[in-house]
């Protein structure tokens, strides 16, 4: 019993010192951008969860505890007046008596909105199994990238149209590799109205390539529709109908 509190007493003191240390950091890196940001926003946040369990036999007693530690960093500055850039960082450390796991993800983005359009682009990497203190990576690390950009315009004159793009690519660092893949999509929509007369149109195109399989997966998918809706008799009847065309194809490709 003795030896269970004093271990757990210097458990929480080690981590208590630890996030003090990441508070300060938190701090820092705050001052530094609110410097960089100025006139913008800047905000951060820090969350600190323990949990400890004992279980006592005849034979022995044993305890186990886990503490979950999660930073956030935001920033966001405004380039122009219809140009905005944020900038984040979200890190997730989870340990226990048995294993620790970390997440690190930071990110980047770019807004742009006028009289005509709306669009964005971003960008995010997430490491699993990389220590965010010492960057020593784990036999289990795995790093996700991810892009993506969105374009949508706003004219009621001519048809609208929306564009959406996706990518994603994930892989590890063991000796022989088990996970190599990259998927990206893309959909294309457009939307127009003439009267009581609505047309609506989309494309999406979904590719998966594995590189450890050596294969590749592509989803095409299109839907059309046509809807309408009159009002006769001074609002008395209405009448509605619509006609969709959906469809999708899947092709699988194996380089062996």
């Amino acid at each position: 019993m003795g030896k269970f509190i004093i271990y757990h007493l210097s458990f929480i003191i080690y981590h208590f010192l630890w996030v003090a240390f990441m508070a300060v950091g938190l701090s820092l890196m705050l001052g530094f951008f609110q410097g960089a940001f100025a006139q913008s926003g800047v905000s951060g946040s820090a969350q600190l969860t323990h949990r400890s369990s004992k279980t006592k036999t005849e034979a022995e007693e044993e305890g186990s505890w886990q503490l979950t530690q999660f930073y956030n960093l935001e920033a966001s500055k405004v380039l122009t007046p219809k140009v905005d850039f944020t900038a984040g960082l979200n890190v997730n450390v989870t340990e226990t008596n048995e294993e620790k796991s970390t997440r690190v993800a930071p990110d980047l983005g770019l807004d742009m909105t006028n009289e005509y359009f709306d669009a964005n682009a971003g960008y995010r990497i997430t490491e699993r199994g990389l220590d965010v203190l010492t960057m020593a990576a784990d036999e289990d690390r795995q790093t996700t990238e991810s892009w993506n950009a969105n374009l949508s315009t706003k004219t009621t004159k001519y048809p609208g149209m929306r564009l959406r793009y996706n990518e994603d690519k994930n892989f590890d660092y063991l000796t022989i590799t088990q996970t190599d893949r990259k998927t990206s999509s893309f959909s294309g929509g457009t939307d127009y109205s003439y009267h009581f007369l609505n047309f609506n149109y989309e494309y999406r195109n979904n590719t998966t390539d594995d590189y450890v399989t050596e294969s590749t997966q592509d989803t095409d998918g299109q839907e059309a529709r046509v809807s309408f809706r009159k009002s006769l008799l001074e609002n008395k009847v209405t009448s509605s109908g619509s006609y969709s065309i959906n469809n999708t194809k899947t092709l699988y490709l194996f380089f062996w």
